[in-house]
């Protein structure tokens, strides 16, 4: 890839000189500015937009808002990153489904974690398949002694109603380099809003913000966001207690 990208690199830099001088004498200045702003902004304008994104949303976007707090047994979700479930095989080479979060709500105590399933895949890498109309999804920890820290696997099924009286409802927005997740937690019944999160991240590069937008980097771009220490996967225990 390394190889690759550099040899796309020169080709690109030689192709745009020879295309700018080539028509240097033919073309008026604005005409000229325009092409020159063409080729600096071809490989970089996810950056450049993402910059702007992002620092025009600060005032916007970043919440952490408490507004009531609420005890419950169990946690309802809706949205993105938490409305697919998964397919795998358990130690004895079961097929079983697994839920659409992390273990963070089994470990904390909460004894079901339910969601409302918008697709179904299998293993990590698996065709998603979409499930229409939803379906709410109960997921129970695997092991009986609820909270224990090995806790790593749930086993979900179709819940028929919702049980929790609460629903946190996730939304997720990318657009160019830039990421902002919104989360708001609701008493169902009611349809008081208890509190609210959102959080705006900016991509970074690699090396040099050159064609970024195909998708080609292979590290770990640094990333700037605020709030610096994202929430989004524990805001919700702050308004949602675990019932004693």
């Amino acid at each position: 890839m390394t190889f690759f990208f550099l040899a796309f690199f020169i080709l690109y830099v030689a192709f745009a000189i020879f295309f700018v001088r080539s028509t240097w004498k033919t073309s008026s200045k604005l005409q000229r500015r325009l092409v020159i702003a063409f080729f600096v902004l071809l490989p970089s304008w996810d950056m450049v937009l993402g910059y702007i994104v992002y620092y025009a949303s600060l005032p916007f976007v970043p919440k952490v808002a408490v507004y009531e707090t609420a005890e419950t047994d169990g946690i309802y979700y809706e949205g993105d990153y938490r409305n697919t479930v998964l397919i795998v095989k358990d130690w004895e080479g079961m097929e079983i489904l697994v839920g659409p979060f992390d273990t963070n709500d089994f470990m904390r105590g909460y004894q079901y974690v339910e969601s409302l399933v918008t697709g179904i895949q299998k293993g990590g890498l698996g065709k998603k398949v979409t499930v229409s109309p939803p379906v709410a999804y109960r997921c129970l920890p695997r092991n009986k002694e609820i909270g224990s820290p090995s806790q790593v696997l749930s086993k979900c099924a179709p819940a028929g109603d919702v049980r929790s009286r609460y629903v946190v409802k996730t939304k997720r927005l990318k657009f160019a380099r830039n990421e902002m997740n919104f989360l708001e937690i609701y008493n169902r019944s009611t349809g008081q809003l208890l509190g609210e999160y959102g959080e705006v991240i900016r991509l970074g590069y690699d090396f040099i913000p050159f064609f970024i937008w195909l998708d080609w980097s292979e590290g770990n771009p640094e990333r700037a966001s605020c709030p610096e220490n994202s929430r989004l996967w524990d805001f919700q225990y702050d308004v949602l207690k675990l019932r004693r």
